[in-house]
């Protein structure tokens, strides 16, 4: 898999995060997402995960916009000082989360708290999304659909 971090250099997104806990989790899922690349040696054109900061969606923006083929997430860190202090606050969240639902965004929020806590797992999160969903292709020369992507195994 590779990693192209639109709409410029992973240097030059970092400086779009407007926030510490924005930058710890575009870090983290840069690094989740290189690591998966190192251990499955994916290399297809559509294995690419693009991530923007700051992206501009109708009249709304989202701290991310990560997409892998046909598969969009958005992810909001929300920190204490922007998110939920206030009513007016909560009501804005609410409702710029049902317009990007009608628009069939799925939106991961994530606490300033738990960017802090464990960013990794945050990321892992947000990759996994991703990861579930990634389209079967087809072999042309086997003549039937593969999943390069088998499901994770769970222990529980």
């Amino acid at each position: 898999m590779s990693v192209r971090r639109d709409p410029v250099t992973f240097d030059e997104a970092m400086r779009y995060c407007e926030s510490p806990i924005e930058a710890r989790f575009l870090a983290a899922f840069s690094a989740v997402c290189l690591e998966a690349a190192e251990d499955r040696r994916r290399k297809d054109e559509g294995d690419q995960i693009l991530i923007q900061p700051q992206a501009r969606l109708g009249d709304y923006r989202v701290d991310f916009l990560i997409s892998q083929g046909a598969t969009r997430l958005i992810v909001e860190c929300d920190g204490h000082d922007f998110h939920n202090v206030t009513k007016q606050q909560a009501l804005n969240d609410r409702k710029r989360d049902r317009w990007l639902h009608n628009d069939d965004y799925v939106v991961f929020r994530f606490t300033g708290s738990e960017i802090y806590a464990d960013p990794k797992r945050c990321a892992e999160a947000a990759f996994r999304y991703l990861d579930d969903r990634a389209v079967p292709f087809v072999d042309p020369n086997a003549g039937m659909t593969v999943n390069p992507f088998p499901p994770r195994a769970t222990h529980g």
